[in-house]
């Protein structure tokens, strides 16, 4: 069904009525089609949709008010605005009226004046709505492109990734056996070479991990579950002093710090965060890692993880969570740059925010929140 351009439908059972309404909107170039009752209008609307519509109430067989409910439970039709226009002037009529649907409410006997002031704002609303939609309909077509634009790229990322893991492992294995079965051959500067080539497979394979991190938390829908933090965090640690035994450094965990998440993917972001921590202290005699709770004035509830190591310039505050983004030299602190990118998606896909502050050896704070799941 169509709509005609500028089109108002007059619903009144009354023909002087239709008339004289008919006259007042027809001088101000609007197109009228009036009929005598709900039936016929809807009869009407079967050929084409008016913009507007103006009902009475008290008509014969169907009234106003369930005329302009049975439009409003119509998908094609739900969209007109209804403009009630009736001798009824009490209040309980008025409601009943925005009740039903209607968008506006005319007592007679009305001034054409006011009439016409009253439909010309309604139908610049109405096309304001209608602009609206197609802007949304547009914004929304937009984002599904950009959404399997990712789609396709996470793929792609995951595919590359997978297919480089074999000569990766090819090549670091080769490297291993020459050095078992050549060394004495090899010498001082050949030993060297090969164990610089090790490293620097072992650096590519770890940021081809961190790519499918990245990968499969874009993938996957958070499980979440009632989630022991401080036991993770104690787990963590406990793993980082193991791998480093010769490190002494103090830690504090806030005990009971629990919450609603996906258990899995919070464990990796934990990983990260104290991984890091772990990593900006390894200079610091009296290092110090501290992770527990908080409120935060605007996010409300708040975890974070804290440490007196290297720190960060907040001036470069906005590379801090991109991947493959460094605020420190390589031959300072190893890394690929992903893990803070990790932590934000993890966040993101728990409905929380992440965040931090830092001072050029003074130490970082991150701080994070997991949305409405946090009992």
């Amino acid at each position: 069904m169509a709509s005609g351009p500028g089109s108002i439908l007059l619903v009144d059972d009354m023909p002087d009525n239709l008339q004289v309404l008919s006259d007042i909107l027809i001088r101000e170039g609007f197109v009228v089609r009036p009929v005598t009752s709900g039936a016929m209008a809807f009869r009407t609307m079967e050929a084409a949709l008016p913009r507007l519509i103006l009902a009475d109430i008290k008509m014969p067989g169907m009234d106003g008010y369930e005329f302009c409910r049975l439009l409003k439970a119509a998908p094609a039709t739900r969209e007109i605005p209804v403009i009630f226009i009736s001798a009824l002037g009490e209040t309980r009529d008025k409601v009943r009226a925005f009740e039903a649907g209607g968008v506006d409410y005319i007592t007679k006997p009305f001034q054409a004046g006011e009439v016409v002031a009253r439909v010309r704002t309604h139908l610049a609303l109405d096309e304001l709505r209608q602009e609206l939609v197609r802007v949304n309909a547009a914004l929304q077509a937009r984002t599904d492109q950009l959404e399997a634009a990712n789609r396709e790229m996470e793929a792609f990322s995951f595919s590359v990734a997978h297919d480089l893991r074999t000569p990766l492992r090819g090549i670091d294995g080769f490297s291993q056996a020459i050095l078992e079965d050549c060394q004495d051959r090899l010498g001082e500067a050949g030993r060297s070479h090969l164990g610089r080539i090790r490293l620097a497979v072992r650096r590519m394979a770890q940021v081809i991990d961190d790519m499918l991190d990245l990968a499969r938390i874009n993938r996957s829908e958070p499980d979440l579950q009632d989630t022991d933090l401080a036991g993770m965090c104690r787990k963590i640690l406990a793993g980082l002093a193991a791998d480093d035994p010769g490190r002494r450094v103090e830690v504090t965990i806030h005990p009971d710090l629990r919450a609603v998440a996906d258990g899995r993917l919070l464990l990796i972001a934990l990983e990260n965060l104290l991984g890091n921590a772990w990593k900006y202290t390894a200079r610091r005699q009296d290092a110090r890692i501290e992770v527990g709770l908080t409120v935060d004035p605007d996010r409300g509830r708040a975890w974070f993880v804290r440490d007196n190591g290297a720190g960060f310039d907040m001036a470069h505050y906005g590379r801090l969570f991109r991947a493959f983004q460094r605020l420190h030299r390589a031959d300072e602190f190893e890394g690929t740059g992903i893990g803070l990118a990790i932590v934000e998606r993890i966040v993101h896909r728990h409905g929380g925010e992440v965040w931090a502050e830092g001072s050029p050896g003074q130490g970082a704070t991150f701080y994070f929140t997991l949305g409405p799941g946090v009992p």
